[in-house]
């Protein structure tokens, strides 16, 4: 089981639940929000269950130097090795933890890579795409997938540009708003769903979104 920090965040790093299972039935939806790097830092460590009642594991997947974040779930599975489909693994990698705990609610994935790949996401992840995944513990049913893009060095090296939400994905009825939601109905729940859960599980700051959230009058 992970233990806690002092601010009752999960101190291990998450990493893919052996018992995922990715979307069947995604909705997609463009965004525009920048992240700082404090928030992305947080985003690539994740969340693991603390205990039995947390109904959630968030997990960041870094993709290979080049590859766009843009990308639909089915080629996102394909990449990453899971689901109808799956491939070869090329394009996603998934980050690997050295803690050796284990926990209840949802159980790590031994094969999710080693010390090379580990060391390998090490030195990239402060700049590449990734993907946050949000599933539920116990099933490891996909809900919600956070794609994160991050800009390109300037050219004189000095400075990297910030990073952005590009893109959101989640299972039709991810919203509980009843099966016959149409995708203009669920978006907004789920956007606002995600900033609520980045705040709260994974402890982000999320400032660009709070100050969107609170012109639109729906923080």
């Amino acid at each position: 089981m992970a233990t806690a920090n002092e601010a009752g965040f999960s101190t291990r790093k998450s990493t893919r639940p052996r018992n995922y299972t990715p979307m069947q039935y995604p909705r997609t939806a463009s965004w525009n929000v920048p992240i700082s790097s404090t928030d992305r830092a947080k985003m690539l460590h994740g969340f693991w269950p603390l205990d039995m009642d947390d109904k959630w594991v968030v997990f960041a997947e870094v993709q290979a130097q080049g590859a766009s974040a843009t990308t639909t779930t089915a080629t996102l599975n394909k990449a990453s090795g899971t689901g109808a489909g799956a491939g070869d693994g090329a394009g996603v990698s998934t980050e690997d933890t050295t803690d050796g705990e284990t926990s209840e609610n949802a159980n790590e994935d031994s094969d999710s890579g080693g010390s090379s790949t580990a060391n390998s996401l090490a030195a990239s992840s402060s700049s590449a795409n990734f993907i946050l995944r949000f599933c539920r513990s116990w099933t490891g049913d996909e809900h919600v997938i956070l794609m994160v893009e991050s800009d390109h060095i300037e050219a004189d090296e000095s400075e990297r540009c910030g990073s952005r939400i590009s893109k959101v994905e989640w299972e039709r009825g991810a919203a509980w708003l009843g099966p016959d939601a149409s995708k203009d109905e669920e978006e907004p729940e789920i956007k606002a769903m995600m900033w609520r859960f980045c705040r709260g599980l994974l402890g982000c700051e999320m400032e660009a979104l709070t100050a969107i959230m609170a012109n639109d009058g729906s923080e």
